[in-house]
């Protein structure tokens, strides 16, 4: 792996920090990705709202602020012949001064799962959060997304059994978290 200006180049794809020319791009990316993973799990008319304009202007200010203002979010692609095929979203918190890290999104294009693009985020995601000195990083999955569960359970995240409805629709998630200082990662 080479470092170079926040751009990390892998075999066949880099992860570089999404910047402002990326916002149409992350939408188009975030929408389709969420439409292809969670569409057996909300109904149609949910999934459907996912493009209405007033959802796709709300994405559009949340990006923006987040790329240009925000200092506790990081946005991340991977990008593959200068097209998104990933994507990572962390945020970080910090409460009497223990650092905390969250993974708010993972994404890799449904056609690419399965060819180690979503472990090379995950890994840079966990090396972001370890140079930033948190002591742990949490994640919240759909209870019923049992790909996603075995994925973060296969990286050594311990579900907490903490669970929360994500929407009106009767969807819950889990919280799922990774401690530093209990494995060597």
């Amino acid at each position: 792996m080479k470092f170079q200006n926040e751009e990390y180049e892998y075999k066949k794809f880099k992860i570089r920090k999404a910047t402002v020319e990326d916002i149409d791009s992350l939408i188009m990316f975030h929408t389709t990705s969420w439409e292809n993973s969670y569409s057996d799990f909300f109904s149609k008319n949910f999934i459907k709202n996912l493009k209405s304009k007033k959802n796709l202007d709300k994405k559009r200010k949340n990006f923006e602020n987040d790329i240009q203002h925000n200092k506790f979010i990081e946005i991340f692609i991977a990008e593959s012949e200068n097209k998104i095929i990933g994507l990572l979203i962390l945020s970080y918190s910090s409460i009497n001064n223990i650092s905390y890290g969250e993974i708010k999104a993972l994404y890799v294009l449904s056609n690419l799962k399965y060819q180690g693009i979503g472990s090379k985020l995950l890994e840079h995601g966990i090396k972001i959060f370890k140079k930033k000195k948190c002591r742990c990083i949490f994640l919240w999955v759909l209870e019923k997304n049992i790909t996603a569960r075995n994925f973060y359970e296969k990286k050594f995240f311990v579900n907490t059994k903490e669970r929360q409805n994500f929407s009106d629709e009767n969807v819950s998630v889990i919280k799922y978290l990774l401690k530093f200082n209990e494995r060597n990662i």
